[in-house]
């Protein structure tokens, strides 16, 4: 009995190992074929194989995760991981929980982009930049002026924006695997206050803040970042909080929501009411997902669904706090002070989870985390009453 229960344990690892062989040849595959349609290789090629097999073949770690470096200041999602920016490290984790790299920095005042396997830390209002992957340092250099804002790409494409000399908006762009400066452009359209890039970063949207008859308006322009060419400019009432760009240009003011063209046309629009913008969330192919209110009279605050054509999909009120969302093909998930809320599209709140009362970020992975400022938690599924 011993003997055949040991033969079939040693078969089961066996057929884990050649799981494993198989994965790792398949993701050797994939990045070497990328290359060879590029028809290029880069300094940072041989770190990205590296990357995804570390990416792919992470250990499992074990919940609630003690962050390395204490005072968490956000979170990035990233593929198979997502990446949390502390005072003085950014530290990237695997879905699994484990940690992929963890990089310490000494910036001031530091913010995180990321997208696909990239992520950028940078300082605010200074010059110094960084460019990761999950598991190492790619690049590092400081940049001619103080940095307003940054964005990188899935594909690796970094967005600088800052102002200069002469103008008072100035965007550059880097690329080519190397990070060298690829392009540059600039306005004197108002103050920069964001950019935003495409998936695949041939595109990239530049909003500035300006006065018209005494209003503040967002001034927003979209750029081809491999001609350096406007594409178009669009004027949006109120101050920009985000910018989408997929198959068209989704500009979200504090005022309202506008989609466009990638050749400019005004295709739709959606004009708050008088509730005050709260958060907003977004999902490729799924729209956005608004929140209105105030958090210091929580039972006022609601959630609006809007899809990508900005027609109203559902609207969910007495919605209670809203700290963090994240919106996904089939509902969103809503962070309050001491749960998380799951509305499917219907608006209809659908499922109750647990989260601590310090948390103050929402990750999304095979289940669903919350950030607080010295460790990461999962939250569970509770049972609630409706009036609960």
């Amino acid at each position: 009995m011993n003997d055949e229960i040991t033969a079939a344990r040693k078969k089961r690892v066996q057929r884990i190992r050649r799981r494993r062989t198989a994965w790792f040849l398949f993701a050797l595959a994939v990045v070497s074929l990328a290359v060879l349609l590029a028809n290029t290789l880069t300094a940072t090629t041989f770190l990205d194989i590296k990357d995804v097999c570390s990416a792919i073949f992470a250990p499992y770690g074990s919940y609630p995760v003690a962050l390395e470096s204490a005072g968490a200041v956000s979170e990035k999602q990233m593929s198979m991981a997502y990446a949390v920016l502390s005072e003085d490290a950014v530290t990237v984790y695997s879905q699994r929980g484990s940690i992929l790299g963890s990089f310490a920095h000494n910036l001031i005042t530091p913010e995180l982009a990321a997208a696909g396997n990239r992520a950028v830390l940078y300082n605010i209002g200074g010059k110094e930049i960084v460019v990761y992957n999950r598991t190492s340092e790619l690049a590092r250099f400081k940049t001619e002026y103080n940095i307003i804002d940054a964005a990188v790409s899935k594909r690796g494409t970094l967005a600088v924006l800052t102002r200069s000399d002469k103008y008072t908006a100035q965007l550059s762009v880097y690329g080519n695997g190397k990070y060298e400066q690829t392009m540059t452009w600039s306005t004197n359209a108002g103050f920069p206050l964001l950019v935003r890039l495409q998936s695949d970063g041939d595109a990239a949207a530049v909003a500035c803040i300006a006065a018209v008859n005494g209003q503040p308006v967002s001034v927003v322009t979209v750029i081809d970042t491999r001609s350096a060419e406007a594409l178009f400019t669009a004027q949006v009432n109120g101050i920009a909080a985000d910018i989408l760009l997929d198959s068209g240009v989704t500009v979200v003011t504090d005022e309202t929501a506008e989609l466009y063209s990638m050749a400019g046309e005004q295709k739709a629009a959606y004009v708050y009411g008088d509730a005050p913008l709260l958060h907003v969330a977004h999902d490729e192919g799924s729209g956005l997902a608004l929140a209105f209110g105030d958090n210091s009279r929580p039972q006022i605050n609601s959630v609006v669904l809007l899809g990508g054509n900005l027609t109203v999909k559902a609207t969910a009120q007495g919605v209670g706090a809203v700290r963090d969302m994240y919106l996904t093909r089939t509902g969103v998930y809503i962070l309050g002070a001491q749960r998380i809320t799951e509305y499917n599209m219907s608006g209809e709140a659908k499922a109750y989870y647990s989260a601590d009362s310090e948390a103050f970020a929402l990750i999304k992975t095979s289940g669903l985390l919350t950030l607080c400022a010295d460790r990461l938690e999962k939250a569970e599924h509770i049972q609630l009453s409706e009036e609960a």
